[in-house]
């Protein structure tokens, strides 16, 4: 923060005054019976009327203005001089200096300061000799002579020293400081700032104090000092806020919110960045608010939000351009190519890095030009252009190397490493990549650390040394863990979670790559282990509240002994399900201890066109097929062209790949299945697979259960008794069925209202009369009810509408819906449940019989993003969803016939056997037999 040209006028009060009286003067104000005056009072009014005239000129800031204002000064100047006003000509003569700063004329200027600074000095006037030789100093700092400004504002120092004035003081050092910092001399510059901020406050001035004191964070934030950052920055913020100055409190938030972004506390700061956005935008400080919006920019980044990062960037930029920022302007470019680069749109990343190059290399911002070379370096090594990314990696290395700057050091280390292993050339690579990964260590960079473990364990792969292989990846996961558990509310915990999936996969793999030599079986173990540590962590944490923490070093055999132990007891088989980019791998498991992993050759656009294949072959509307308005409602289910013949040579094609022979022959007669699905193996309705090609489907054999993971099955499973009888239920149970339906808008934007459902009414009637409860139908149904009963309920069971979004970004506006009042709008959504902290719930099972109820988001490392997961993630044990559009009357059937079964069966079957039963009767029933009436339900959650 240097003093600026156009500050600190000892003058300036009286100089206001005098102007007032001159006015008055010119304005005919005139004493009478006053005395002629003499020549010299008559050339000192004359030049106090041009010094006024060229302050109101000057005042007008524009360049014409100021040029303007330069002939009356030099007149004001002559005038005091022939009239003997020293004091006064010095003054004007330091404006004149100001006049020619502003119109980029430095010599000129500097002319002026110097003869101003000797005037002064003849006249004893230490203040203002202090004043002209400091804006000496500052002439000699743009021109790039440190060692001339250091003179200057060292000289300045000692005047204001002399004055005993240590605010005047505090000043001039922070300008020492400033020109140790850019010349290289960090600590020399700190210990000058710590001086700066104790003369402040020696003075008073608390502003300057709190201003200096988060300047000496940013420099050791830019020093990789992250924890004297943390304190300076702190005591700035605390500052600034006991004496309410919004400036510096923003400041001072804005370099939280960095800290907290490299010390991958994403939560905290998108905290404290939001908070100096409203700040810096209620000031209207456009530079600011650009600052604020680039570093907000990269922290939607660190967790993977590419579309919000984008979007924030290019305001960023807009706001940089508009204000004529190329700094800020160019940190915007360098953003928006990385992300653009992680989205692998590669030209638009290219143009952005570039971009960006060429603004750091006009501002001549050498710092900024290594960062936009090493940006670039890994742009090309991503896209296979080996001999450009090590161009660009050799010319970062030599700028960071240069100016000290490990971070640079670091990205171009990654890239030569990368470089090498692309060339086969594997210890070279290891030794590039463990210089950097000690780079990331020293300065703490979890998020960097981890990448590069991870880019060791595929070399090591490369290198046929999977057993080194997977310790890399174990540590590298142990750091992703870490980073996950700090990065803060759900959404980021999601997006973050999708961006590790690949570690989890290579992990998976290491671990079958050494089979000959620890054999199938442990492999097999240690492979599903891996695989589990990166599903559903986000869902374990809003089940759990927490995330435990994983150390690396782990027996990841015997923790997937202990994993399958606990998800296949009394009886359950498990089948888990891997999709990587060359093959779908399924693990099946049993409780006699029989473990079986295949490799099924299938990637995952060929596996996808499967999926979709027997969706559209049962006839369905399917959610991730073509435009979808708001009529895939309860009780209009498409008709397919196919025949039954054509689903079940399409279902025969996808058992071939989701049932391998390996895998059908370990599932025993009788028992339960738990099937754990990755990406769109989600939207398959498993009960209508066959084992054989032709035989009765799964559903007629098997109960049928779904998780997103083992760990989550286990969670929900172990919250409370798995029986329930119809005596505990009927006070507990809140059953709802065709309420008074909400308008909704479809994607045309016509708001209208949802069609009546008097099968699913008739269904809640009738279910309630077998509980022994009341049921909620019409007006009766609303959202504020729900919503008051359903943290106590025992059950849950909601017959209505439903919606559900597949786009990332609407997902949580999946609704079901309820009957509207004065406080709710009737649309319960996936966001409310998850957002609201009163909803808590108890209940054994939820069932939403409801169209695609079951549908969502699908992530490959958090399942489907729908209903299932947030009422999981609320407390329930067992959700009941549809993954397609629903047939009302079929519903009605097999919702009554499934809670006979759970509730009045003798033999007290689980849900999911329960399920199975009446899918059974359904499908006995001629007109229903088609899987499309009787197999959308699936039961997800605890056993």
């Amino acid at each position: 923060m240097q003093m600026s040209l156009l500050g600190r006028w000892s003058v300036g009060a009286c100089q206001a005054m005098k102007r007032k009286a001159l006015f008055c003067a010119l304005h005919g104000v005139v004493m009478t019976g006053a005395p002629a005056l003499s020549a010299q009072v008559a050339a000192r009014d004359s030049a106090a009327i041009a010094g006024a005239t060229a302050d109101s000129l000057a005042a007008l800031g524009t360049p014409i203005a100021v040029g303007a204002s330069i002939a009356p000064r030099q007149r004001a100047v002559a005038l005091y001089r022939q009239s003997n006003n020293r004091a006064a000509e010095g003054t004007q003569l330091h404006r004149l200096g100001i006049a020619f700063y502003h119109l980029s004329q430095p010599d000129s200027a500097m002319r002026q300061f110097r003869l101003a600074a000797t005037l002064r000095k003849s006249l004893a006037d230490l203040r203002g000799e202090s004043l002209s030789i400091n804006n000496v100093g500052l002439l000699f700092d743009e021109r790039g002579q440190p060692d001339s400004a250091m003179v200057y504002y060292g000289a300045a120092r000692g005047l204001a020293r002399a004055l005993g004035d240590p605010g005047e003081e505090s000043g001039y050092v922070m300008n020492i400081a400033n020109v140790l910092k850019d010349v290289g001399k960090a600590d020399s510059a700190i210990a000058l700032y710590r001086e700066a901020s104790a003369l402040a406050r020696q003075g008073g001035d608390r502003a300057s104090e709190a201003s200096i004191e988060n300047n000496i964070g940013t420099l050791l934030m830019d020093l990789e000092r992250t924890e004297a950052a943390f304190a300076q920055t702190r005591r700035a913020l605390r500052l600034a806020r006991e004496i309410k100055d919004t400036a510096i409190e923003a400041a001072a938030l804005l370099n939280m919110g960095v800290l907290f972004r490299v010390t991958s506390a994403a939560d905290s700061s998108f905290t404290y960045l939001r908070q100096a956005r409203v700040i810096y935008a209620a000031m209207s400080n456009q530079g600011g608010l650009a600052q604020v919006l680039i570093s907000l920019g990269a922290a939607f980044s660190d967790v993977g939000q590419r579309d919000s990062a984008i979007a924030v960037l290019r305001e960023g930029a807009e706001i940089s351009r508009a204000t004529q920022n190329p700094k800020l302007e160019s940190a915007a470019f360098a953003n928006l190519g990385n992300n653009f680069m992680q989205l692998r749109r590669t030209d638009s990343a290219s143009v952005y890095l570039r971009r960006a190059l060429v603004r750091k290399r006009e501002i001549q911002d050498v710092r900024g030009e290594a960062i936009a070379l090493g940006n670039l370096a890994v742009l090309f090594a991503d896209a296979r252009g080996i001999d450009s990314a090590e161009v660009y990696a050799t010319q970062a290395a030599a700028l960071g190397t240069q100016l000290g700057v490990r971070a640079v050091n670091a990205v171009a280390l990654n890239v030569m490493a990368r470089v090498r292993r692309e060339r086969a050339q594997y210890d070279s690579a290891l030794r590039y990549f463990a210089e950097d990964l000690a780079i990331s260590r020293e300065s703490n960079d979890r998020i960097g650390a981890a990448l590069t473990m991870f880019e060791m364990g595929i070399t090591l792969e490369l290198n046929r040394q999977p057993a080194r292989a997977v310790a890399y990846y174990d540590s590298a996961a142990a750091e992703q863990s870490w980073v996950s558990r700090r990065v803060g509310g759900d959404f980021n915990r999601l997006t973050r979670a999708e961006d590790q999936t690949l570690l989890y996969q290579y992990w998976s793999r290491a671990w079958l790559a050494q089979a000959k030599t620890l054999g199938d079986r442990r492999t097999a173990l240690a492979a599903l282990a891996a695989s589990e540590r990166g599903r559903a962590q986000a869902l374990l944490a809003l089940m759990r509240d927490t995330v435990a923490s994983v150390a690396p070093g782990a027996d990841l055999v015997a923790e997937g002994e202990r994993v399958v132990r606990a998800a296949t007891r009394g009886g359950v088989t498990v089948l888990s399900y891997q999709v990587t980019a060359d093959a779908l791998f399924v693990t099946g498991a049993r409780d006699d201890g029989g473990v079986v992993l295949e490799r099924v050759a299938i990637g995952p656009d060929s596996l996808a066109r499967l999926v979709v294949a027997f969706r559209t072959a049962l006839g369905l509307i399917d959610a991730e097929g073509g435009a979808r308005e708001v009529l895939g409602v309860r009780g209009v289910v498409a008709v397919g062209a196919g025949a039954s013949l054509t689903w079940r040579a399409a279902g025969d094609r996808l058992a071939r790949c989701l049932l391998p022979t390996a895998i059908a022959s370990l599932i025993a007669p009788g028992t339960e299945l738990l099937v754990v699905p990755q990406g769109v193996v989600a939207l398959v309705p498993f009960a209508t697979l066959a084992l054989q090609r032709g035989g009765p489907p799964l559903g007629s054999r098997f109960a049928i259960r779904y998780a997103p993971s083992m760990a989550t099955a286990q969670a929900a499973t172990a919250r409370m008794p798995s029986t329930i009888t119809v005596s505990r239920t009927a006070s507990r149970a809140l059953i709802v069925g065709n309420p008074l339906m909400p308008n909704v808008t479809s994607s045309t934007g016509a708001r209208r209202a949802l069609s009546a459902l008097p099968f699913a009414e008739r269904e809640s009637i009738s279910i309630a009369r077998l509980i022994g409860a009341v049921a909620l139908t019409g007006k009766a149904a609303t959202e504020s009810e729900v919503r008051r009963r359903i943290s106590t309920a025992s059950i849950v069971h909601l017959a209505t509408h439903g919606f559900a979004y597949s786009a990332e970004t609407m997902a949580r506006t999946s609704y079901v819906a309820l009957a509207p009042d004065s406080a709710h709008d009737g649309l319960l959504t996936v966001g409310e449940i998850l957002d609201d902290p009163a909803m808590r719930l108890r209940a054994q099972l939820v069932v939403l019989s409801a169209c695609q109820s079951g549908l969502g988001d699908l992530k490959q490392a958090e399942g489907t993003i729908g209903f299932q997961r947030a009422l999981l993630a609320k407390g329930a044990r067992r959700v009941l969803v549809s993954l397609w559009n629903v047939s009302d009357e079929a519903t009605d059937r097999l919702m009554n016939s499934f809670y006979r079964h759970w509730l009045r069966d003798r033999d007290g079957p689980s849900a999911a056997e329960a399920l199975r039963r009446a899918q059974s009767a359904v499908r006995r029933i001629t007109r229903f037999a088609h899987p499309k009436y009787w197999s959308a339900f699936q039961l997800v959650g605890g056993r």
